[in-house]
């Protein structure tokens, strides 16, 4: 909710129209938010707020990774391995929020790849395959922006590309907390 009260009241412009007073979601990234002055050179006033909504995201998301093995009951390596990776992938992520944006997003994805792929396994270990598939496609979505952003084809959808996989991913963690919430026991998400 924080972002969307954040880019409502954004004024400041797009790399394809510095000059609009207003975020644009075909042509503003996340990121677009968080600096100090906006894209058309006025102060942006929602930086504060942006800033605070990703920390929370970040939080809320590193609570998720620390709860979530309990639920499937791995071996214990499996289990403190996702919750590590998962917390790193949460801590590392604030760096986008920064000067060092790029690599964060980097290196936090490295750790949360570790995570997901350690989920996505005990997800079709305990037959939860609707899940297992939602997963896994939000992880295309993200592997897509990563070719997007890196190969600059296609680069005019990356930012609604970003609001697709960021919906996407949102969706996921709520039906895995919803599992979380239910002990794991879900039949409607089985298979």
């Amino acid at each position: 909710m924080s972002y969307i009260i954040a880019a409502i009241g954004y004024l400041g412009g797009s790399t394809v129209q510095p000059t609009s007073q207003y975020f644009h979601l075909l042509e503003n990234y996340w990121c677009d938010l968080f600096g100090k002055t906006a894209l058309n050179s006025q102060p942006n006033t929602v930086q504060e707020l942006a800033l605070i909504a990703t920390s929370l995201l970040c939080a809320s998301i590193a609570v998720f990774w620390y709860s979530l093995p309990k639920y499937f009951l791995p071996s214990p390596p499996i289990y403190k391995t996702i919750q590590y990776t998962g917390l790193i992938s949460m801590f590392l992520a604030l760096g986008v929020m920064t000067a060092f944006h790029d690599i964060a997003i980097l290196v936090s994805s490295l750790f949360s790849g570790i995570a997901l792929l350690l989920t996505f396994s005990q997800l079709f270990k305990y037959q939860y395959y609707k899940l297992l598939v939602f997963g896994l496609f939000s992880s295309v979505l993200s592997a897509m922006n990563f070719i997007v952003y890196y190969s600059e084809w296609g680069i005019a959808g990356l930012p609604l590309l970003q609001k697709i996989t960021f919906i996407a991913f949102l969706t996921w963690f709520g039906m895995m907390s919803l599992l979380a919430l239910r002990n794991g026991n879900i039949d409607l998400l089985k298979k």
